[in-house]
């Protein structure tokens, strides 16, 4: 069943074991590929093996499919973030924080853009990250203390 295939990709996925899990979830995307939360699983572990080129294939389906899911603009940001397409993914992140009501995922993709914006070093563009980051994350989190630390080592 679909159902079941996913759920050991996620299985895998979430044991760090990515690579592994590509084979149950391409085998249930070849039997039904909008089934909820497939996409992403799959365009996670494209996204963690860094084979971006993957993830996006399957990423821009699934965001034509439900321009609305956070999860898919989340992960799909991301992608484009390691495609070294920042203008896109920064258009992706904005809307994802849109359409998200999860604060823990709207730091998490304002961090992904600040990080950009600091190796880049683009201070106003970072500032701008940075601040969302900070609005979203838990006081003390580590996402917070990411941002921290890059603008403790913004001179180095």
């Amino acid at each position: 069943k679909v159902s079941y295939l996913k759920d050991i990709g996620w299985h895998y996925n979430h044991m760090g074991a990515c690579e592994q899990a590509l084979k149950p979830l391409l085998e249930a995307y070849e039997k039904e590929a909008h089934y909820k939360g497939l996409e992403f699983e799959i365009g996670f572990a494209y996204n963690a093996l860094e084979r971006f080129a993957e993830a996006q294939t399957i990423l821009e389906k699934a965001y034509e499919h439900d321009p609305k899911d956070p999860y898919i603009l989340r992960e799909l940001g991301y992608t484009y973030k390691g495609l070294g397409e920042i203008a896109k993914a920064e258009k992706i992140y904005t809307d994802g924080m849109k359409k998200s009501k999860n604060d823990f995922e709207k730091s998490e993709m304002a961090l992904n853009m600040a990080q950009v914006y600091f190796k880049l070093r683009d201070r106003k563009k970072f500032g701008k990250w940075a601040k969302l980051t900070r609005r979203y994350a838990e006081e003390g989190s580590t996402y917070a203390q990411y941002i921290d630390y890059y603008e403790a080592n913004w001179e180095k």
